[in-house]
């Protein structure tokens, strides 16, 4: 699942908890998220082991806020780096 935030130039982020897929695992397996700045959305690339397993563990979804993923291949725009909560995206609500 994925929404635009129009507070981020209108990026779709995908949402989840956490970005670590399997804990279990030896080497852990995670998601990385790669921007696409042209279309303003994120692809992934899913990885065994390796130094990202532990930031993955920090997810786009947090209680009722979205948060920007990490990335940190130097990418993803600047400007659009936050958080936003409920109330900030839908104030009336």
């Amino acid at each position: 699942m994925e929404i635009a935030v129009p507070e981020w130039d209108g990026w779709r982020i995908p949402l989840s908890g956490t970005w670590q897929l399997l804990k279990s695992s030896k080497e852990g397996v995670w998601v990385e998220l790669i921007p696409v700045a042209a279309e303003k959305r994120f692809d992934f690339k899913v990885h065994k082991g390796g130094d990202g397993f532990s930031g993955a563990a920090d997810g786009t979804k947090k209680g009722p806020d979205v948060a920007m993923p990490s990335v940190t291949n130097g990418r993803f725009p600047q400007k659009t780096r936050g958080k936003v909560n409920r109330a900030e995206r839908n104030p009336c609500c």
